[in-house]
């Protein structure tokens, strides 16, 4: 009994350090960050079991969306690397975990975008951009990248039910919800793709398909690289519900000659947007190069002229 005992005294003490160590204030860490920081330091690559031991609910929800094999196919390919941080965002070794729970081929972690010693790696866009980002241990002018979808401010801003686009929604799930979001809203003019999107409507939540997204206002950035034929889409779409801080979500995607792709989306501020859609940086011959973190083949990597021009539209059906 004595032995029992000192087994689950040192068992309360080991998690109450545990417990204490997240959040990291040295870090910059706030509560928001927990269980994510932690686990990201605790990770063990060698436990094929690890996610589904620490966070059980996170690891269905992305078993969910193993089925999803199309709606991955609409995100593109974005670049482990923050140039500002200067730093690697998602360990590669996290994200090839998580990718054999998604059911994505995990060799696309192991790509780089370039050769030679200053080349860095590659990552599926739309696992990154969701659940990637909650494991991401990199601190950024902007704090940490899981703070988009940590702060609920997109269900907020969208007048969503609480937690819908967080990872801990019960309705849906966080990459279903995101994909079917951004997806409605990007794709708007492409049929092929709202149709993929469509066929698998129901992994969605109700309230992110039940959107009107007729009248949303959004602002288009298109950015025209004719000699490679490649647009570059930044849609800032204002937050109908209001509530949050920052006014907008920002949508990025890329446009090719027979398809489009999503690669990121978070939110933003006014003052933000007001130097995105900057009317002196408007027009023909325009320097143009791919930005938050997206690869494009061919393309990103390099300074191009090009055109650059807005739209005001309203998503349509």
């Amino acid at each position: 009994m004595k032995t029992l005992a000192c087994f689950l005294t040192f068992w309360t003490l080991q998690s109450a350090s545990a417990l204490a160590a997240c959040p990291d204030l040295a870090r910059g860490e706030t509560s928001l960050d927990c269980p994510w920081a932690q686990t990201t330091r605790d990770w063990d690559s060698r436990d094929p079991d690890f996610l589904k031991k620490h966070l059980p609910e996170l690891a269905t929800q992305i078993a969910q969306d193993a089925p999803l094999t199309q709606w991955k196919k609409l995100w593109g390919t974005s670049i482990n690397y923050d140039e500002l941080a200067l730093g690697i965002i998602v360990r590669p070794e996290i994200l090839k975990d998580l990718a054999r729970t998604f059911e994505i081929d995990g060799a696309i972690f192991d790509r780089k975008d370039s050769t030679g010693p200053n080349a860095r790696p590659l990552a599926h866009a739309g696992l990154t951009h969701t659940y990637g980002y909650l494991f991401s241990d990199l601190k950024t002018a902007f704090g940490y990248k899981r703070a988009r979808w940590v702060q609920d401010e997109v269900s907020i801003g969208f007048g969503l039910d609480e937690d819908r686009m967080t990872p801990g929604t019960h309705h849906g799930t966080l990459f279903a919800n995101a994909t079917y979001l951004a997806g409605r809203i990007a794709f708007r003019q492409e049929p092929r793709e709202l149709a993929i999107l469509e066929a698998s409507a129901g992994a969605a939540s109700d309230d992110v398909r039940w959107i009107d997204y007729n009248h949303l206002h959004v602002t288009r950035l298109e950015e025209v690289i004719a000699e490679k034929g490649v647009a570059l889409r930044t849609d800032l779409v204002a937050f109908p519900a209001g509530g949050v801080s920052n006014f907008y979500w920002l949508i990025y995607s890329v446009a090719y000659l027979d398809h489009a792709e999503l690669i990121t989306a978070f939110p933003v501020a006014e003052s933000f947007v007001a130097g995105v859609t900057d009317p002196k940086f408007l027009g023909d011959r325009q320097l143009i190069k791919t930005r938050y973190n997206a690869f494009v083949d061919g393309v990103s990597g390099q300074d191009w002229k090009g055109t650059r021009r807005l739209e005001y539209s309203s998503p349509q059906h």
